[in-house]
C-alpha cells in the first residue's frame, strides 16, 4: 500500500490522526518482536527499545510527513471524487466509466 493509497483509505485528514485511528494499526498487537543485536546481553540489556505499536505509529507518522509532497494531491482528488459522487445523482454513470485521468488515482474505497 502506498502512502496515498492508506492516506485515501484510511482518511482522517492529518497523518497523525489516520494513523492512531485506522483499524490497520489498531490490530497490530502491542509488542512486534525483538531487534537482535550482537549478543543477547546486548539484545535484552535495559534501555534497549523493541519494537511495539507505539514506535511504528510514530514511524509510520513520521514517514507520512515526509512523502507528504507525493500523497497531497492524490488524497485530495479522491476526497474531490468522493464529495462529488454523494452529491450525485441517481442517474450518475458508474466509477468504471470515469475518465482515464481519474482511473489513474489510489484504488480506494470511494464510499
Amino acid at each position: 500500500m502506498t502512502p496515498a493509497e492508506f492516506m485515501a483509505f484510511f482518511d482522517d485528514g492529518e497523518p497523525a490522526d489516520c494513523v492512531r485511528n485506522s483499524p490497520f494499526v489498531k490490530k497490530i498487537p502491542d509488542f512486534l518482536g525483538i531487534i537482535r543485536r550482537g549478543t543477547w546481553k546486548e539484545t535484552f540489556s535495559p534501555g534497549r527499545e523493541q519494537i511495539n505499536r507505539l514506535t511504528l505509529e510514530e514511524l509510520l507518522i513520521e514517514y507520512l510527513e515526509q512523502t507528504r509532497e507525493e500523497w497531497e494531491s492524490l488524497v485530495s482528488e479522491v476526497r474531490k471524487l468522493r464529495k462529488e459522487k454523494m452529491a450525485g445523482s441517481p442517474g450518475d454513470p458508474p466509477a468504471s466509466t470515469l475518465p482515464e485521468n481519474e482511473k489513474s488515482l489510489p484504488q480506494a474505497d470511494l464510499r
